[in-house]
């Protein structure tokens, strides 16, 4: 079968396309979002856009890790669209002749026209036990709620990511995994996945379940989802800092009637703690409804500490 991938220049998409390729799977091309590569594109960016590989190649030590520097070292033609509705950009669609899509990390609704390309529809790569945690950012949010984790092969339709079912499975994460480790351990267990509805697709089974009722969907993450609760426990808050630290935001949390600002999560431990927090420099350790929490106080409020103890 011929496969058309859709992913975005950085994150894990380089990872599941690696992946196909390195099974020899007849991967079609590439398409990524105009507004993902506008160094790439004129300044009257065209509704469709071949991209062309950096005239001076940059200097790579083992296999490349971004989608683009992937794709040109592999061959591969690469699109950029900025309107799929577009006949133009339906046409260098349909140019692929794809048998099916695969999607992994795309920030583009892609509408039914352009869903209906590839004769065996579009499969996409989801980070969560759908139906719930549709919608971006679904990591995050399993990681805030303290949710189990796990990743879906779904077959997509004019929904956020309601369409029906291919596979799924539950990836437990270890404690304190960052981000980007996460989203990679979640994405290589989507491409397991994958592989195996790739397979029976190839031969003729097409196995499908819908959703049904029910699920959730919640939006991209604000400043105040970063808040924590001291009704959580130790383990929550520990790795919910820790999977989201590469985003650079303060945790706020109200101990014992004052708004502690945290930068960062150090350990944390089954025990338990006599008050609701004990200070040591930038250093804090805070009671929670099961266990204690090691952080490191954000850099301005332990200045602002500091400047009251000398006053």
């Amino acid at each position: 079968m011929r496969l058309l991938f859709f992913g975005l220049p950085a994150g894990v998409s380089a990872v599941v396309l690696r992946g196909l390729l390195d099974d020899g799977r007849d991967v079609a091309g590439v398409v990524v979002p105009a507004a993902a590569v506008p160094h790439l594109l004129p300044n009257l960016a065209p509704p469709v856009a071949h991209l062309s590989p950096p005239a001076i190649p940059t200097l790579s030590l083992g296999e490349p890790t971004d989608l683009l520097a992937l794709t040109w070292s592999r061959g591969l033609p690469v699109l950029a669209v900025a309107d799929f509705d577009h006949p133009d950009a339906l046409a260098a669609l349909r140019a692929f002749a794809p048998d099916v899509a695969v999607v992994a990390c795309f920030t583009r609704r892609i509408p039914p026209a352009a869903l209906a390309v590839p004769r065996l529809g579009f499969l996409n790569l989801h980070p969560s036990l759908l139906p719930l945690y549709r919608g971006p950012q679904p990591l995050f949010r399993q990681l805030r709620d303290g949710s189990p984790t796990g990743t879906t092969v779904h077959f997509m339709d004019e929904g956020l990511d309601t369409g029906d079912i291919a596979a799924q499975t539950t990836v437990p994460l270890p404690d304190g995994l960052s981000g980007p480790e996460a989203e990679r351990t979640l994405a290589l267990a989507g491409l397991g996945l994958l592989r195996g509805v790739l397979d029976e697709l190839g031969a003729g089974v097409v196995s499908r379940q819908p959703q049904g009722s029910g699920g959730s969907t919640q939006p991209a993450p604000t400043d105040a989802d970063f808040a924590l609760s001291t009704g959580w426990t130790a383990r929550r808050a520990f790795n919910f800092m820790r999977g989201t630290a590469d985003w650079g935001r303060p945790y706020a949390i109200e101990v014992n009637g004052r708004t502690e600002w945290l930068a960062a999560a150090e350990e944390w431990h089954d025990a338990q703690l006599d008050r609701p927090s004990v200070r040591h420099g930038r250093h804090i350790v805070i009671r929670f409804a099961a266990g204690v929490l090691y952080a490191v106080l954000a850099a301005s409020q332990s200045s602002t500490m500091a400047a009251k103890t000398l006053d």
